[in-house]
């Protein structure tokens, strides 16, 4: 057995009650090559789905089972590992590379298992450090049947990460730099919470753990105190998976299925920003031809459009991520190049991003 397995079987030994009810640890890496490898731009990297076989991966996938290593030996010694852990993180490279992402994925299962026994940090630290490790986890290949859908595990750890969500971001006095209490004052409404907080996201992220998952901002009472997520929200669009995700900082918290550029027009990559969102748009079809949003037959932006845009396709490129009159394409190479939802996701999406100059900074997108 290879000596990084040997790392992880010790991790995993470590944390012996798994809060994922998996029989196997995962299986071995699949070195693929990615459809299209995120663009270099400033800000984070987009997470890494393969191991590509170019230098500079092979070359951080080698760092990263060398620090794996040392923080096995650092542990079998019953020493803290959070030192060299902080040191593989500062890493990039290596801190994405797939047998980190594995790391991440054990000791998040044994983080949470410590949280479940009462033992280390206090419950709620631990419980906000586990769903980030397991959020790392979730476009490693084995997360995904040969069909590119997603395997039982991969839903159980969804299902997971979830339940730590509403249990870290309802927890009462707030958590530094995670969430900050908020007494709502009277007559303010979420649209106006996130505009004069200058907050990094849309109202859905302020009703989405505070009012239950309900959604609807006129259920905010005066004087209520909201937990006001305090992380830049992003949006993660991966195009091999074909799939939308929500992040804040390093933790998911939710994802839709989406569809993407066909073929001949394919959805471009790098990290773009929402410039505009609109409900029940009019679309300006090549040729110049204005289809109105009535014209359902026709109308092929749905019920919601946000225009995303970076330098390289600036505004007048008109991509965007929109519903759809045809759900039956969501999930397949079907558009122009822009990112496909079905209405009813679009619609909410909508609401969880920021658009340029209302208050507060864009919301990024990062496709790749």
């Amino acid at each position: 057995m290879r000596l990084t397995w040997l790392v992880l079987g010790a991790v995993v030994a470590a944390g012996a009650v798994a809060f994922i009810n998996t029989d196997r640890d995962p299986p071995p890496l699949q070195e693929t090559r990615p459809a299209s490898p995120p663009a270099k731009e400033d800000g984070p990297a987009a997470p890494s789905v393969d191991l590509t076989r170019s230098d500079a991966d092979v070359a951080a996938e080698k760092r990263a089972r060398a620090a794996l290593e040392q923080l096995a030996g650092v542990r079998a010694q019953g020493a803290s590992t959070e030192a060299l852990e902080s040191r593989l993180r500062t890493d990039a490279g290596a801190w994405d590379a797939p047998s980190a992402r594995r790391y991440a994925y054990v000791e998040g299962r044994r983080v949470l298992a410590e949280a479940g026994e009462g033992r280390g940090k206090s419950t709620i630290e631990q419980k906000d450090r586990a769903r980030r490790l397991l959020s790392r986890a979730l476009y490693l290949p084995e997360m995904f049947d040969p069909a590119g859908q997603p395997s039982p595990e991969r839903t159980k750890l969804i299902a997971t990460i979830e339940q730590l969500n509403r249990q870290v971001m309802t927890y009462g006095p707030g958590i530094p730099g995670v969430t900050v209490p908020y007494k709502v004052p009277a007559g303010e409404v979420p649209v106006e919470i996130v505009s004069r907080q200058r907050l990094p996201m849309g109202p859905n992220a302020l009703l989405f753990w505070n009012m239950g998952g309900n959604l609807d901002p006129r259920r905010v009472r005066a004087d209520a105190t909201m937990l006001l997520p305090q992380e830049e929200m992003t949006l993660h669009v991966s195009l091999k998976h074909r799939r939308l995700a929500i992040f804040f900082g390093d933790w998911f918290a939710k994802e839709w299925r989406v569809g993407i550029g066909a073929e001949d027009s394919p959805t471009p990559t790098g990290i773009f920003e929402i410039y505009s969102k609109d409900l029940n748009p009019d679309w300006y079809a090549p040729g110049g031809k204005v289809i109105k949003w009535e014209d359902k037959e026709h109308n092929e932006l749905g019920d919601a459009w946000m225009g995303i845009r970076n330098q390289e396709y600036p505004r007048e490129a008109s991509f965007g991520l929109h519903g759809t009159n045809k759900p039956d394409t969501v999930g397949t190479r079907c558009s122009r190049g822009c990112v496909r939802l079905r209405n009813e996701h679009a619609v909410e999406l909508r609401d969880w991003v920021r658009r340029e100059g209302a208050g507060g900074p864009a919301t990024r997108v990062l496709i790749y």
